[in-house]
């Protein structure tokens, strides 16, 4: 993914890759791609959350039971949401981008 990124910043962004697109320019791309952006964002802020909450309250604990447990779970069904999300939007955009 850092890859992508970089390639992304050093071609010039995100626009001038799919500027030859003739998809580029309509409002249902541009929702696609803003609607991929927030739901890729949002993923990695809850995984990020659920591992960094996990490990805080799990220090030192051989127990991985009770609330905790319950409300990872959650979470981890969410970021695997997010993740096919944002799977399916990634290859929406792609696919208007460089296929069509």
């Amino acid at each position: 993914m850092i890859i992508l990124e970089l390639q992304i910043r050093f071609s010039g962004g995100s626009g001038s890759l799919v500027a030859e697109s003739k998809y580029a320019e309509t409002t249902f791309f541009k929702a696609v791609l803003i609607a991929h952006i927030i739901g890729a964002v949002l993923t990695f802020l809850i995984w990020g959350f659920t591992i960094f909450n996990s490990n805080r309250k799990w220090k030192g604990s051989e127990i991985f039971a009770g609330k905790l447990h319950v409300n990872h779970k959650k979470l981890g069904y969410i970021t695997i949401a997010g993740q096919v999300y944002t799977s399916v939007s990634a290859l929406m955009v792609c696919t208007m981008a460089f296929f069509l």
